[in-house]
């Protein structure tokens, strides 16, 4: 017997984004016995929760509101004011307005933002998930791949080791199915930071990267550090991107032992555990 209905939303101009993860909430809430859809506007339809994905990234403020309590799900990190683009500063606005209602906020990045929030956000911890991980079988014929929208410094590091190893850069092209099979053809994937400001890209790394069995070069990052700590990938400087790349690339057989170890630690992380104890405060 059914929990409930609980509607995912998400903007479908950010299918890429968030198509994937919206699958993963979906089979997550059926799981939990709950009758779950998507849908790509916020109030389409009824439901006793409404859970919405990239919130900051619907066009309008607004919102009719029903009897339903509304879940939305921070993906992304939001940067200090001093140090955020007007275009950040936009979406940190946005948001705000969001604060100013009784909803409710599952934050992965809640460490770094608490102090944004009352008491109406948790901490919801990113993990494994089966959508994000098919099991694809790719031989691994590129030396390395970046997967996420481009800025000045991200295609500056791409570019300069494009000159001398060979690169699947994606650009935020594919989702799915293709995603996978694009990022297990690479023997090495980066991540590397949109700007100095955004130091805690973790989402891609654990759903694009170390789902997939991926060996991963990481900038240092804020937040969920025991990814470094354990071993699950390799951090380094971005000024030393291309003596580490090289280095693994001529070391096989560590560089396949990382990647398994990190697959597997990942596995013991579900993002499954981490919505089932959120969704029972509600």
């Amino acid at each position: 017997m059914s929990k409930g209905k609980i509607n995912v939303v998400y903007p479908r101009r950010s299918k890429v984004v968030f198509h994937d993860m919206a699958i993963a909430f979906q089979s997550i809430f059926k799981k939990l016995d709950f009758e779950t859809y998507i849908y790509h506007s916020i109030d389409v339809a009824d439901a006793d929760i409404e859970v919405i994905l990239g919130f900051i990234n619907f066009k309008t403020k607004t919102r009719k509101f029903n009897n339903k309590r509304y879940v939305v799900v921070q993906t992304e990190q939001l940067p200090m004011k001093a140090v955020a683009t007007r275009w950040q500063r936009k979406k940190w606005d946005k948001l705000s307005y969001l604060l100013d209602e009784n909803d409710i906020i599952w934050d992965f990045y809640y460490p770094y933002h608490k102090h944004l929030y009352n008491n109406t956000a948790n901490y919801i911890e990113f993990g494994y998930h089966e959508v994000f991980d098919n099991n694809i079988d790719a031989d691994q014929i590129y030396d390395f791949c970046f997967y996420g929208s481009k800025s000045q410094r991200r295609g500056d590091v791409v570019n300069k080791l494009s000159q001398k190893y060979s690169c699947n850069d994606q650009n935020y092209k594919l989702f799915g199915a293709e995603r996978i099979s694009a990022i297990r053809s690479s023997k090495i994937c980066l991540n590397i930071h949109y700007s100095e400001a955004d130091l805690i890209e973790f989402i891609r790394v654990i759903s694009h990267y170390l789902c997939n069995n991926s060996f991963v070069i990481s900038e240092p990052f804020i937040g969920h550090q025991w990814l470094a700590d354990k071993g699950l990938l390799v951090v380094s400087e971005l000024n030393d991107f291309e003596e580490v790349v090289e280095y693994y690339l001529k070391n096989e057989k560590e560089r396949r032992d990382i990647a398994a170890f990190g697959y597997n630690e990942i596995k013991k992380h579900t993002l499954f555990e981490s919505i089932k104890e959120n969704l029972l405060k509600i």
